[in-house]
């Protein structure tokens, strides 16, 4: 019998859910011959028996294959679907136990600013810290997105807007898959401006609190550079700059629009809700640590 040897995407995709070189191989194998005996798996996958016998009953432990009871003991793979199915619940019971675990072992007491800033190292984890930090805030994020990650985003941008953040989002090309951001006027030259970038740029800053700026490659899991930090100060200083960067835009469009010197005023105003007296991390950064987080003062309408 010839033997034959699995795709290699299939037996790393196999691996990463969990399962051993050999558990995947057998698994693979399966899915084409059920039903089948473990010597012909061994065979087919060019494995020694014994150990193809004992991948076998680990696969039959995790629910991927089924055993016939008779002299023959046929296995027969559980079809794909039906499988990660089971995975995906065993993964969520075990999240669902190290939650517990580690709320039980974190600080009771609120942790003190840290004025370290932290390097990330692939485009998942920048976007797992800005999906955080959206979920996080209690008070405003503000976005200078390329499109690319602003996409990836939105489904959480209108999450953090659905609890009554106040979302302000510059954007370079229009963004439909954000409802309830708001988005400020996109220059008609700015849109020209990611192309002319070596990447995917994302800065989010929220409550002057925390941030992540990143510039991600333009394909892959990679980043030419990226970090985050939850100090203050630099929070403070990355919110006063990109609410600045908007203010400015916003202003040039109307100048560009010919608008009169009241509509001018009035764009400015509409930021002053964004003014660092109202954020949290000003309050911190004032206070030594020990603000209240809890925004003052008026809620205008949006710009």
């Amino acid at each position: 019998m010839a033997r034959r040897k699995s795709p290699p995407k299939v037996t790393e995709s196999l691996e990463a859910l969990g399962l051993s070189g050999l558990e995947a191989a057998a698994y693979a194998y399966l899915l084409a011959h059920s039903p089948a005996t473990g010597y012909r798996v061994a065979q087919g996958i060019g494995k020694p028996v014994a150990n193809t016998y004992k991948a076998i009953a680990s696969l039959e432990e995790k629910g991927a294959v089924l055993m016939d009871p008779g002299s023959t003991r046929l296995c027969r793979a559980v079809p794909p679907e039906e499988f990660l199915a089971r995975l995906e619940g065993q993964f969520q019971e075990r999240r669902t136990r190290a939650a517990r675990a580690l709320a039980e072992v974190r600080a009771v007491e609120p942790e003190e600013q840290d004025p370290r800033v932290y390097l990330l190292r692939s485009r998942r984890q920048v976007m797992e810290r800005a999906r955080a930090i959206l979920s996080r805030a209690t008070r405003c994020a503000l976005i200078d997105a390329f499109p690319d990650p602003l996409n990836e985003l939105a489904g959480d941008i209108d999450q953090a807007a659905a609890r009554g953040i106040d979302v302000v989002i510059k954007p370079y090309a229009e963004c439909p898959q954000i409802r309830r951001a708001v988005m400020i006027p996109i220059l008609q030259w700015e849109r020209e401006i990611p192309a002319l970038w070596p990447g995917h740029h994302l800065n989010l800053v929220a409550d002057a609190r925390e941030s992540v700026l990143a510039l991600l490659e333009p394909q892959g899991d990679g980043v030419v550079q990226a970090y985050t930090t939850t100090s203050t100060y630099l929070a403070v200083m990355q919110h006063s700059g990109v609410q600045f960067e908007m203010i400015t835009t916003h202003v040039r469009d109307g100048i560009y629009k010919s608008l009169d010197g009241e509509s001018l005023r009035a764009i400015v105003r509409g930021y002053l809700r964004f003014s660092l007296n109202q954020m949290p991390g000003y309050k911190t950064l004032l206070t030594g640590g020990q603000g209240d987080g809890k925004a003052t003062g008026p809620r205008d309408s949006s710009p």
